[in-house]
Order: C-alpha cells, then structure tokens, then sequence
C-alpha cells in the first residue's frame, strides 16, 4: 500500500519553499518567506493501506460431509473485522462461503466451510480473488479499509464429497426367524 505514514505527528518546514513560484503583495512587493513553524503533534498521517499478503488453503485431499474447509487470509498489518466477512467457492458450480470464524493473529483471518450434504466436487474447489466484505469492514487501526482482493490460489486439489449414501437394496436368507434372532 501507500508507505505516506507519520504517526507523531507532522512537521512544517521553514523558510516556505516557492519551487521556483513567487508570491507578491498587490503592489508587486514580495512577500517576506520566514514562517513560524507550527507544532502539529495531532495532525497525523496513516496512508498506509492494509493488503492481502498471503492466502493458505487446506491441504490438498478429499473433503467429506461435515468436515471442515478452512483458509486463512493474512495482510501486510493487524486489521480489525465488524460484521461477517465470506470467502466465496466455487464447489462443483454452486457458489458456496466460507465464513468468517476469527483472527487467528492482528493480521490473520480464519475463514472456514463445513461440507454439506450433496456438495460434490470431483475436480477441485475455485476460490474467487477477493474477501466478500459486502456485511462487514476490514480496517486498520487508524480505520483505513482493507484491500480485499489477491493473487490466484491454487485449490484444485481440494476435492469435495458431501455425498450420502443410499441404501439401494436389501437382502436377506431365505428363513423363518424368530423374536431375538438376528439376521443374516
């Protein structure tokens, strides 16, 4: 981001430098350039932007149903998060969110999705390149907003099958059994 910081306050420099400019008077008298410099300890300068410096996806595997999917999005300084971030998937055509659980660290967000029933992706998962911050805001201290975009992340290894098993048929032995018996 913009490195423009300058947290204890700025200074003004004296004599003012007119850059080759000139300032007169309405009688074309030049104005006198010594200045008093001014003390602005509270006039500070944060223009330093919090950005995304790193995206960890899971390991690469089979994910079934109710395991959980989690990520972690780091930026370049502690960032604090109100409302409900998302990280937006793309399971096998669905759109799906990972939702926000924490900060792991200052600058760390965890992000996490359970696999849900008939959630299917034999192919691999597609992360899309930004933080869904639409229901919340992702700031620094001095309340900069977050740039919630970055770099492609490789998650076509993360494989997903929320499928459920269906008892297709049922067979036993031809028998007559009685109360208590088991059958095979």
């Amino acid at each position: 981001g913009n490195t423009d910081v300058d947290l204890d306050g700025i200074a003004v420099s004296t004599p003012i430098d007119l850059n080759t400019g000139t300032i007169k008077d309405f009688g074309a008298n030049n104005a006198g350039l010594n200045l008093i410099a001014p003390t602005l300890p509270l006039v500070l300068v944060n223009g330093d932007i919090p950005v995304i410096t790193n995206v960890t996806a899971p390991a690469n595997g089979l994910y079934v149903l109710g395991q959980d999917v989690e990520f972690s999005v780091t930026y370049s300084e502690p960032v604090n998060v109100t409302g409900d971030p998302k990280l937006v998937l793309n399971v096998g055509g669905d759109i799906i969110t990972a939702i926000y659980i924490s900060n792991t660290s200052a600058d760390t967000l965890l992000f996490r999705y359970v696999v849900q029933p008939n959630d299917e992706d034999a192919d691999g998962i597609d992360l899309i390149t930004a933080v869904d911050s639409s229901t919340a805001t992702i700031q620094d201290a001095t309340s900069n907003n977050a740039v919630n975009t970055f770099d492609y992340v490789a998650t076509g290894g993360i494989i997903i099958d929320g499928s459920i098993p269906d008892i297709t048929a049922v067979t036993i032995d031809d028998a007559t059994y009685t109360i208590d018996q088991n059958m095979y």
